[in-house]
């Protein structure tokens, strides 16, 4: 939905940003989407308040200086937990809840992309023409030139089952993700190595 013009679109992470998008919803002018998560809630502790988003307001949940995971959604929640274990192997790896695919956040997302080493996007949603691909078109349109990695819905059908079998057919829970920040941060690491040592 992100190619119809002047739409504003949202993916809360829990039933208390949920309700936050209603009400910016119900306050909007123009078009406003928001998903609907699927399964049951976190049962969080409710503030006082409930109050709407900033247009485009990215939330930074954890700041990095080996990478950033830019994440959309529940994705949230799995990309905390990523960066809590990867911080016992040695990585400073921040969390940023995009909470908006459009507009994005682009102040965030490019000072992220400046301030630490690499940019992780995380999404349940198909990696073709997705979360993350928005992302990288606004490092594009600012010049940011910076190590990326997607990570969603590859381009196939995804079979039935649960939630949690899903996501792991597609590499989107915490083992999932784990693999494949780690495997990307390595071999980065590795291709930094070469590069200083002049081979």
């Amino acid at each position: 939905m992100r190619h119809i013009p002047n739409l504003t679109m949202v993916a809360p992470r829990d039933e208390i940003e949920l309700k936050r998008a209603m009400l910016s919803a119900s306050g909007s002018t123009g078009p406003y989407a928001y998903r609907y998560p699927r399964g049951s809630g976190m049962n969080l502790d409710e503030p006082e308040a409930i109050t709407p988003f900033a247009p485009a307001s990215a939330e930074v949940m954890r700041p990095g200086t080996d990478a950033t995971i830019i994440a959309l959604g529940p994705c949230v929640y799995t990309a905390l937990d990523a960066a809590t274990t990867l911080a016992t192997e040695g990585y400073n790896v921040g969390v940023v809840d995009a909470r908006f695919l459009k507009p994005l956040d682009e102040k965030t997302i490019t000072a992220c992309a400046q301030n630490s080493g690499a940019v992780i996007t995380l999404e349940e949603n198909v990696l073709a023409g997705g979360f993350g691909s928005a992302v990288m078109e606004v490092l594009e349109q600012h010049d940011i030139v910076t190590a990326i990695k997607r990570i969603g819905v590859p381009d196939q059908f995804v079979e039935q089952g649960t939630q949690a079998e899903q996501r792991h057919m597609c590499g989107l829970d915490l083992e999932g993700v784990m693999h494949t920040v780690r495997t990307f941060l390595a071999n980065l690491h590795a291709h930094r190595n070469r590069d200083s040592n002049g081979a």
